[in-house]
């Protein structure tokens, strides 16, 4: 329990994150982010090119990109 203001206040878990992203694959899923980060990245040509290149090394084809922003840490 965590004392805060008088309040007692449960700890939150901590969740070790899914996916290691690095500054510039987290840039460019943020412009998918919202509706169309509902589908995969293999539902988009342009993000499979990049992957073919060595970028997104971590993160399965499968998973919405919306998935992999919310249990994502970006390093680097």
């Amino acid at each position: 329990m965590i004392r805060q203001a008088g309040l007692m206040l449960p700890r939150k878990e901590y969740k070790e994150p899914l996916y290691r992203l690095r500054q510039n694959e987290y840039c460019i899923l943020l412009n998918f982010e919202g509706n169309p980060g509902n589908k995969p990245i293999n539902r988009y040509v342009s993000l499979l090119e990049v992957k073919k290149y060595g970028l997104f090394r971590n993160v399965p084809d499968n998973v919405s990109i919306n998935e992999i922003l919310r249990n994502c840490e970006v390093v680097g």
